[in-house]
């Protein structure tokens, strides 16, 4: 809870107060007496005031469904209702506008109800970054009756929105992932080839095992059986977020940390490759990703199950991917990291 005085009424009011002892300590009487107990209750019941309106506010806000895509458009409905037997005089609504856009709604909304009375507001909504944070109303400000200062407080009950990352397709191509792909089945042909049947001529230095007698015989040359490309086995992606809280630097690190997750999954998706994703929460959450169903139901829950993991050094990482991973193929690590070019690396696990 945060006062804030305003200065001009408060030298007001202590010239008062001070004219108000002065006429008692001169001429005494019911008159002055009078005068100087109504001045000096002024701060008591502007408080008791406040304390009246922060009982008999209620808000409610409400969106067709709590989760939604990041940029798309959506319905926000707000109400503040005073269910007391004192008007408001001043309120102040403060909106959320730098996660969320609001369309005919400032960042402060002015109302005053009078008992009984409500204030409701219809309103376009677009939420600009992919997480969980709280939208709409996040705090309200009340003036006292004698305007003396204004308190601010978060509101009871906070709408929290549950933000889907783009897709793929609408955030664009992450360049990261080619080179990402390259370094797997690069780590992946270092292991032993199964030979196909393609052949080519000897050349120094390539294993006997692979020559081909039968066909080099037939030949009256020496021919080598090339190695198949192997196929990587498993893709692994490790993802390590961050804990988060409302800064506005977090939830801009979470929406890209979410998109790029997003775009993993979606690209090896595509090429029929499945993968796995970990979210090591203190248990080992597998999310195994495999079709475009189990895409699907990946991308709705990725946004509301994500949690922020314990800080750990890379060895201690190193310990727990060991422990936890298929012991085959690489490892793509995606920690959320406030430098964009620092998201996604490979582990290798021998």
């Amino acid at each position: 809870m945060k006062i804030k005085p305003y200065r001009g009424s408060l030298c007001l009011y202590g010239m008062l107060f001070l004219a108000s002892v002065i006429w008692i300590s001169l001429s005494g009487g019911s008159l002055p007496y009078m005068t100087f107990y109504t001045v000096l209750c002024v701060p008591f019941v502007s408080v008791v005031y406040v304390g009246i309106v922060n009982l008999t506010i209620r808000f409610h806000q409400e969106m067709p469904s709590h989760k939604v895509t990041k940029g798309e458009l959506s319905t926000y409905r707000v109400r503040v209702e005073n269910v007391g037997f004192l008007p408001f005089v001043k309120i102040n609504l403060l909106f959320e506008t730098r996660l969320a856009s609001l369309s005919g709604l400032s960042a402060e909304q002015e109302i005053s109800l009078r008992p009984d009375d409500r204030w409701e507001q219809s309103t376009a909504l677009i939420c600009r970054y992919a997480g969980t944070y709280n939208i709409g109303v996040t705090a309200y400000q009340i003036e006292d009756c004698f305007h003396l200062f204004r308190v601010e407080r978060p509101i009871p009950t906070p709408f929290r929105a549950i933000v889907r990352p783009r897709l793929p397709e609408e955030a664009g191509p992450l360049p990261e992932l080619d080179a990402i792909r390259n370094l797997l089945e690069m780590q992946t042909s270092l292991t032993e080839s199964t030979l196909g049947s393609d052949l080519r001529e000897y050349r120094q230095g390539d294993s006997p095992r692979r020559i081909h007698w039968k066909n080099s015989a037939r030949t009256q040359k020496l021919l080598t059986r090339l190695p198949e490309p192997k196929e990587m086995q498993l893709i692994q992606v490790v993802m390590i977020p961050l804990p988060q809280t409302q800064e506005f630097s977090d939830v801009i690190r979470r929406d890209r940390f979410l998109e790029t997750a997003v775009s993993v999954a979606y690209d090896f998706c595509r090429q029929k490759k499945p993968a796995v994703f970990y979210d090591p929460k203190g248990r080992i959450l597998r999310k195994t990703v495999d079709s475009y169903e189990s895409f699907w139901e990946f991308y709705e829950n990725l946004p509301d199950e994500i949690r922020g993991v314990e800080e750990m050094d890379d060895k201690a990482w190193q310990l727990w991917i060991e422990e936890n991973c298929v012991k085959e193929g690489g490892v793509i690590l995606l920690k959320e990291s406030d430098d964009s070019e620092a998201l996604l690396s490979v582990y290798t696990v021998y």
